[in-house]
């Protein structure tokens, strides 16, 4: 998964959140417009963070498209 492709489906998780949460469903879609423009632009490296089950996992995109793994401790 290259940059662009991370922070698009970033946004599509934000803008899954604001349909669920509708108490916060503005705050979501602003974090979905600001990781669209960042998928535009070219920011530097990108940190995303996702749950899958018990576990929270962490992706780090770089400038260079080069792609670290790793969880974070809760």
């Amino acid at each position: 998964m290259d940059r662009k492709h991370a922070c698009l489906a970033r946004a599509a998780a934000c803008r899954e959140r604001a349909e669920a949460d509708t108490q916060n469903h503005d705050y979501w879609m602003e974090e979905a417009i600001r990781w669209l423009d960042i998928a535009q632009g070219s920011t530097g490296p990108v940190a995303v963070t996702f749950e899958a089950g018990d576990q929270q996992s962490l992706l780090i995109m770089e400038k260079s498209g080069h792609l670290s793994e790793g969880t974070v401790p809760r």
